[in-house]
């Protein structure tokens, strides 16, 4: 082929760049929609191991308040006061 079979016109240069262009801003918001998620996981990971390190002491307080019905088909409450 020779070297003229390689050019292309100044419309098609234009073309391709606008296309890149597109590409690019495309590319930078997935970046910046994957870096939230992982900001949003990782906030979520730190919660989810704090209560995990505390799920002991959340169980135990949670066996010092007795559950008591006040009325018959009334839901259940914690430290609730029973009918005299």
């Amino acid at each position: 082929m020779s070297a003229t079979g390689w050019r292309i016109t100044a419309d098609e240069y234009d073309r391709k760049a606008r296309e890149l262009k597109e590409r690019q801003t495309e590319i930078a918001l997935r970046i910046e929609q994957h870096q939230k998620g992982e900001g949003d996981f990782r906030t979520t990971l730190e919660t989810l191991i704090s209560v995990a390190s505390r799920a002991g002491e959340l169980f135990e307080r949670s066996n010092r308040a007795p559950i008591r019905a006040r009325n018959v088909g009334e839901q259940p409450t914690r430290n609730s006061r029973k009918p005299p």
